[in-house]
C-alpha cells in the first residue's frame, strides 16, 4: 500500500519509492506495461463523473474508464494505449455509452431574459438575510447563518473555506462550449464542479482553448495553473499562442 494522489481527476497509488518530478508523473500509468509514470504508479479509479473527464491522447486508459469525447461518453472495452481516441475510424477499443452530458441550467441566476435575474443581488448594507438567496461574484449564494451576520457571500482565496454566512448553490456561468464560452479575466472568480453542476466547473476560452475550473479561484491562469484548470479542447488554432 503507497501513497495515493489525485492527478487530473485520477486516483493513483505509488508502488515504489520515488521522488516527483517530470518523468514521474501519474499520467501515463496504468495496469501493466512500463515507461514513464507506468513504473512508478498504479492507476486506482477517477475522481470525477465521466462527463467532467475529457478523452488525452497522452493518457492510459484501463478496461471499462469512461471518458467525454465529441458529446459523448465513450467506456474503453480493453486497456487503451496512447492515441487510440474514441469513435476514430479503425478504432474499435471503444464503445458508446447513452449517457447524457447535458449541464443543467444555473441555479435561479436569470429569468427569461438575460437582463431580469431571477435573484437580487447581495447588498453590503442588508442586515436582515434569513434564508434568502442572493446573486454574488456570479454564483447564486443562500443565507444559511443567524440574523445580522454581515459577512459577504464567498470564499476564502486562501483555502477555498466558506466566509460562515452563506451556502454557495451554484455559478451563474457553468459549463459552455467553445462557441458560448466567455473568455478568462483577471478579478473574476470561477467555480468547480458541485452538486448543483455535476457535469463540471465553470468553462472559459483563453489563448484558443477551452479550459474548466477544478476549484473555486480567482487570478489563476488557465494555461498556467494545472491545479486550477483543466484543459477540455482547443477552439481556434489560431488563437493558441505560445503562454510564457
Amino acid at each position: 500500500m503507497g501513497d495515493t494522489v489525485t492527478f487530473a481527476g485520477r486516483r493513483f497509488r505509488a508502488y515504489n519509492h520515488h521522488i516527483s518530478d517530470a518523468s514521474t508523473t501519474p499520467h501515463d500509468a496504468g495496469p501493466g506495461g512500463v515507461g514513464g509514470g507506468r513504473n512508478h504508479w498504479v492507476y486506482e479509479e477517477d475522481c470525477n463523473d465521466s462527463c467532467d473527464l475529457p478523452w488525452n491522447g497522452d493518457f492510459y486508459y484501463p478496461a471499462n474508464f469512461e471518458v467525454f469525447h465529441n458529446g459523448k461518453v465513450w467506456r474503453a472495452k480493453w486497456e487503451q494505449k496512447m492515441g487510440q481516441e474514441p469513435g476514430e475510424q479503425g478504432s474499435i477499443g471503444w464503445e458508446e455509452t447513452a449517457k447524457d452530458c447535458t449541464p443543467p441550467p444555473p441555479p435561479g441566476c436569470w429569468a427569461d431574459d438575460v437582463n431580469d435575474p431571477a435573484e437580487p443581488s447581495w447588498d453590503e448594507n442588508k442586515t436582515d438575510y434569513n434564508g434568502e438567496k442572493v446573486i454574488h461574484n456570479g454564483a447564486v449564494w443562500k443565507h444559511c447563518g443567524e440574523d445580522g451576520c454581515m459577512n459577504e457571500p464567498g470564499f476564502s482565496i486562501w483555502d477555498g473555506s466558506n466566509n460562515g454566512c452563506w451556502v454557495f448553490l451554484g455559478s451563474c456561468l457553468g459549463p459552455r462550449t467553445c462557441d458560448d464560452a466567455p473568455n478568462w479575466e483577471n478579478d473574476v472568480w470561477y467555480y468547480r464542479q458541485d452538486n448543483v453542476m455535476p457535469h463540471g466547473g465553470d468553462t472559459v476560452r483563453y489563448k484558443g482553448n477551452l479550459y474548466r475550473s477544478y476549484k473555486n479561484q480567482i487570478n489563476k491562469r488557465p494555461s498556467t495553473e494545472p491545479n486550477f484548470w483543466g484543459y477540455v479542447e482547443m477552439c481556434n488554432e489560431c488563437e493558441n499562442l505560445w503562454d510564457n
